[in-house]
């Protein structure tokens, strides 16, 4: 009984997942090259690194790992059809867990900022904020100061009436 109930947990634990978006364009790009993958691989793509048993790990090694070279490739395809929304991929990503199908979004990405001649900064981390550059030397720089209205309060003679406050006849 007790090896009847641990593989059905282990069954309810690989239930088919919804794919990703970059799961489903690398299949889509497979099918219209023509290409046959397994099943297997594709829906490993978006199983979260946490999650991985010791044959995951080695399946992962041995045959998911090995093929991110031409799954970049065909994400950067897609990269180019969608109209290269470098922040737009780059926060889809920080939305998805760790998985292989992030690592090779982020693959195709770096792929191609490396083929646009962006430098290879290794400080700079795709999470980090963009810099702002300071303002121009003619502006003081904008302080607690700066930031407050002052608010005057209405009193005396009777406030000046507003356009949408008149009376029309």
């Amino acid at each position: 009984m007790d090896i009847v109930e641990d593989a059905a947990r282990e069954d309810s634990s690989r239930k088919a997942r919804p794919r990703s978006f970059f799961t489903r364009k690398i299949e889509g790009k497979l099918r219209e090259k023509g290409l046959e993958m397994p099943q297997q691989i594709l829906s490993f793509m978006d199983r979260p690194f946490d999650t991985f048993s010791e044959e995951d790990k080695l399946f992962y090694e041995e045959k998911v790992k090995t093929l991110f070279d031409q799954f970049s490739e065909l994400l950067l395809e897609v990269f180019d059809q969608i109209g290269r929304p470098e922040e737009g991929w780059e926060e889809s990503t920080k939305l998805m867990p760790d998985c292989p199908a992030k690592v090779v979004a982020m693959l195709a990405l770096y792929r191609f900022r490396r083929q646009a001649g962006v430098p290879d900064d290794p400080l700079n981390v795709l999470d980090q904020p963009p810099d702002v550059p300071p303002p121009p030397r003619s502006q003081p720089a904008p302080g607690p100061q700066a930031a407050r209205k002052v608010i005057k309060p209405t009193t005396g003679p009777q406030p000046k009436s507003k356009w949408w406050e008149k009376k029309i006849f």
